[in-house]
């Protein structure tokens, strides 16, 4: 099981403006703050992929009016926000006009590999069936790294007694501890999430009728101290987003996977994924095909997207 080294990931893929070449930093485009960093993010992309003359420019021009068209049909722009949104070709036009190749925030090659991600993140965040699947990419530091493809194929291939004999060994030789019941069994751990610092690591095995292996594995990573704390007590929903996607994509096509975090600023903040063998519950691998990467509730309240990748109550 690893945790992700968040000191390197704490500047994401779609760090905004952080050239003084593109206006000032995070433009206050909407009042609400997530949706102002879509704005700010899709922009951003769309002038860079202009300036690099990527084959993908129209289709970030489009992300872009969608985004925009998206915060004004909820009222959430400001007056700024809606001035630049009735020229927008032209405001991205000035914002390219002002940025050369050789002193870009990321490379142009980087800007075509991390613009597919950004395009189903946004998809995700505004509530739209993405029409594609994130490209097989090279390492990004934007992974989690929760639980790898290796690791999952292991803990899937234990019956509930192998499981059971497997997390009491760890406890027996001082690697964690671990609660059963009937049904499940739950490994209790910690494993580095920072450098010096550590996280709680839950990962729950739970058996149907059929005890030869799990129907679902739920992998819970609680940060309940230091940087890891502040980085995920402050982290905006878009970042969530785009770091979920990387990771869910990681263990597809044999895991059919959903993820949200868990944040009320009262109690330690909670990463939790819950993972399927793909074949298992068809339903859910067909929510998983159209790109909806967290639980679906159509409940949810949320004014601005449908699928909640955070939450300030547990899902059980």
């Amino acid at each position: 099981m690893k945790i992700a080294n968040f000191s390197v990931i704490l500047c994401l893929s779609i760090t905004l403006f952080c050239v003084g070449a593109v206006q000032s930093q995070d433009m206050e485009l909407s009042k609400d703050p997530n949706l102002n960093q879509l704005l700010n993010a899709v922009v951003v992309y769309a002038a860079t992929s202009k300036v690099c003359e990527n084959n993908d420019n129209n289709e970030m021009l489009v992300l872009v009016d969608r985004s925009f068209r998206h915060a004004e049909n909820y009222n959430a722009l400001t007056p700024t926000g809606k001035a630049l949104s009735n020229n927008l070709d032209a405001w991205i036009k000035d914002i390219s006009s002002r940025m050369t190749k050789d002193k870009l925030w990321m490379s142009c090659n980087d800007v075509a590999k991390q613009t597919p991600i950004l395009k189903r993140a946004v998809d995700s965040f505004l509530g739209v069936i993405p029409q594609e699947k994130i490209e097989d990419n090279n390492e990004s530091e934007t992974s989690l790294d929760v639980l790898s493809k290796s690791d999952a194929d292991q803990v899937f291939s234990l019956s509930y007694s192998e499981w059971r004999a497997n997390v009491k060994m760890l406890k027996e030789n001082n690697m964690g501890d671990y609660q059963c019941s009937k049904s499940q069994c739950t490994l209790l751990t910690r494993a580095p999430s920072m450098p010096h610092e550590t996280a709680q690591l839950n990962v729950r095995s739970e058996y149907g009728i059929d005890k030869s292996r799990p129907e679902r594995v739920v992998v819970t990573v609680i940060y309940d101290e230091g940087l890891g704390k502040t980085y995920w007590e402050s982290i905006k929903a878009l970042d969530v987003v785009l770091l979920f996607a990387k990771s869910i994509e990681e263990l597809s096509p044999e895991y059919t996977v959903f993820g949200y975090l868990f944040r009320n600023f009262k109690e330690a903040p909670q990463l939790i994924f819950n993972i399927y063998q793909r074949g298992d519950f068809p339903e859910l691998d067909k929510l998983s095909e159209k790109g909806i990467l967290c639980p679906f509730n159509q409940n949810d309240e949320s004014k601005h997207h449908s699928y909640i990748c955070i939450r300030d109550k547990l899902i059980p």
